[in-house]
């Protein structure tokens, strides 16, 4: 995408508008777009790992164990191949 704009100068002539122009070219790179769905679902902590919460709390609790309730609790830091996976889709995090 090549986006073009108008750099007046620094002249002034006796009407008050500049006597020159400048056209200027850019080349810009076109946005990424951030997936709704990760941002949310996941957190980046400082040093840039990534946080979620736990599956499987949502219902059906009853036939889930006391443990597995009791360590779903909060949040979990995930592996480094899946935080890899969660940084291709944020990345303006």
């Amino acid at each position: 995408m090549i986006e073009c704009r108008i750099v007046y100068g620094q002249w002034i002539g006796c009407s008050g508008i500049p006597d020159f122009t400048l056209l200027i070219m850019e080349e810009k790179v076109p946005k990424l777009k951030t997936k709704s769905a990760a941002k949310k679902r996941f957190n980046f902590t400082a040093s840039g790992l990534v946080t979620a919460q736990p599956a499987f709390k949502r219902h059906n609790l009853r036939k889930r164990s006391q443990k597995m309730k009791r360590q779903s609790r909060g949040t979990m830091v995930l592996s480094a191949c899946d935080t890899k996976n969660i940084t291709n889709y944020m990345p303006y995090r």
